[in-house]
């Protein structure tokens, strides 16, 4: 059970993911506005393309992505929360 709830961990969350806060943001913000553009087509496409212009690993970002439900971009829009992703537990005594 101790693995279990290890898994669901914020901290363990924002590890399995490869962006950090503002190149999440970035990204969330890419996708939308191509999927406004241009509709979704089921696909990664305009996730992959903003992940490979700034170099990145995309396959790992893919991976990071379908983790939390993201297997095309409107779902990365939907289900991916980067503040539930990437948020850090409070630390006792600290604000």
């Amino acid at each position: 059970m101790a693995n279990e709830n290890q898994k669901d961990h914020p901290a363990v969350r924002a590890a399995r993911m490869p962006l950090d806060a503002a190149q999440l943001e970035e990204l969330l913000d890419h996708v939308d506005d191509a999927v406004l553009t241009d509709g979704c087509d089921h696909t990664l496409n305009a996730t992959e393309a903003w992940a490979r212009r700034r170099g990145l690993d995309v396959e790992r970002l893919r991976q990071a992505l379908q983790r939390y439900g993201g297997f095309c971009d409107c779902e990365v829009l939907m289900n991916v929360d980067a503040d539930e992703v990437l948020t850090l537990p409070r630390q006792p005594g600290r604000s």
